[in-house]
């Protein structure tokens, strides 16, 4: 048997790489001299949003996807700050008990300010929808919410300029809205999907003298009132008038026999259970789908601290002044 002797064959294959290298290298000078081929450098190195008068925009791979050129006067030019106008009503929207700036949206919009004035608060200037993907302006307004965290279904809350708010859906190219009118106040109930915005398949609606809950697609889900909206779920509203409060399904059937109440609190997560306080300051639990009270009744003045919690077996617990009193099993 022939043995073949490697290193007679290695040493030509060696020899064939480095010319090949030099041929490459070569190359790629010749270009550079010819054509005045210059290697990228990333103007913005440090990925600022803003750097020598631009905005840059990152996806989340801080892959730049957007630009935007600032006046050549300016004397803010950077994200929008969020309206929290909340406070002004009794409705129980979700807050973190600050004011942030609006972070883009789906990786192609962001509400922006470019002034040559100071913007230290909401409301110092006007905020433009920009889309970044496009490099246009496409409107501007006076103010927006999305609470932070953002609101499900591509949708955003936006103050026209001299009116009221609006439903904003961003989907595609062209800006589009839920409904047709302008209304005093927008907001949708507390609760965070698995997503980690806020659930906006229905939208609590006010037009300064009517209140109403209306869906994702802009239909009716209860009739306009003169009563306000404090809560909701999928199927129950809670109302205030007089100051007492009211539990209705939405198609406007009262339950917990038609009483008002001083309070009326959904429990998360039990899905008909309620936390309420009557006319007489009887704290209690109620089943409100049964119309039927799950604990006894507590004197609530005569507690520093009467509340629920829920404890490691998922069952709700009455717990005055640190002191469980009763368990619901």
């Amino acid at each position: 048997m022939k043995v073949i002797n490697n290193k007679a064959t290695l040493i030509p294959i060696i020899i064939g790489l480095a010319l090949s290298f030099i041929l490459l290298v070569t190359s790629i000078v010749l270009k550079i001299i010819n054509y005045g081929y210059v290697p990228y450098v990333d103007p913005n190195p440090t990925h600022e949003l803003l750097h020598d008068g631009v905005l840059y925009f990152y996806d989340k791979n801080d892959k730049q996807i957007g630009t935007y050129t600032c006046k050549p006067n300016f004397k803010y030019c950077g994200l929008a700050y969020e309206t929290i106008d909340d406070g002004d009503y009794n409705f129980r929207a979700y807050s973190d008990d600050k004011v942030d700036f609006v972070k883009q949206e789906n990786n192609r919009y962001a509400f922006i300010v470019d002034s040559e004035t100071a913007y230290e608060k909401p409301g110092d200037a006007d905020v433009i929808l920009y889309d970044f993907k496009k490099g246009k302006e496409l409107k501007k307004f006076s103010a927006v919410k999305n609470y932070t965290i953002g609101l499900d279904d591509n949708i955003v809350f936006v103050k026209e300029i001299n009116s009221g708010w609006r439903i904003l859906i961003l989907k595609g190219a062209e800006i589009s809205y839920l409904t047709d009118y302008t209304y005093k106040y927008v907001s949708v109930h507390n609760t965070i999907l698995q997503s980690g915005r806020l659930d906006s398949s229905n939208i609590v609606t006010y037009d300064g003298n009517l209140w109403q809950l209306i869906n994702d697609i802009g239909s009716e889900r209860t009739t306009k009132t003169g009563k306000e909206i404090i809560d909701y779920n999928n199927n129950y509203i809670i109302y205030r008038s007089n100051n007492l409060y009211q539990l209705q399904t939405l198609s406007e059937y009262s339950l917990l026999n038609g009483y008002s109440f001083k309070q009326i609190k959904f429990i998360p997560g039990f899905n008909t259970y309620a936390e309420l306080i009557n006319v007489e300051d009887e704290y209690y639990i109620a089943d409100y789908n049964l119309n039927r009270a799950k604990t006894s009744h507590y004197s609530y003045n005569e507690y520093e601290d009467l509340h629920y919690e829920i404890n490691k077996n998922r069952e709700i617990e009455i717990v005055a002044d640190n002191q469980v009193l009763e368990t619901i099993k």
